[in-house]
């Protein structure tokens, strides 16, 4: 890599209780085909087993990759929907990994 720094993040989506299952479904079913494109790193979904809450964990190679994940027409879709499934803003968080050696 040409001194790009990788790029990871949480995203945090509580949907409308009535919205559970079908963000579920709409979230599972980005995993597989996300993990295919150039640069992902890490793409791993999570659900919270205390309350409604979707947890995405996300390692991308490049600013750039992740800006191609995002302009997919399936993001695109999800991200127009959320207005009508969340039951708040999505929470993203931006991680840099602290105490990491080079050797592991």
């Amino acid at each position: 890599m040409s001194g790009t720094a990788e790029i990871r993040l949480i995203a945090i989506l509580r949907p409308r209780p009535e919205q559970a299952e079908s963000l579920r479904q709409r979230l599972t079913g980005l995993v597989a085909p996300t993990r295919r494109e150039q640069g992902c790193r890490e793409y791993t979904l999570h659900e919270n087993l205390e309350r409604p809450e979707f947890v995405f964990y996300e390692a991308w190679a490049s600013q750039a990759d992740l800006d191609r994940h995002l302009a997919t027409p399936a993001l695109k879709s999800l991200i127009a929907a959320l207005d009508g499934i969340l039951a708040e803003p999505m929470t993203l968080l931006r991680l840099r990994a602290l105490g990491e050696t080079a050797a592991r």
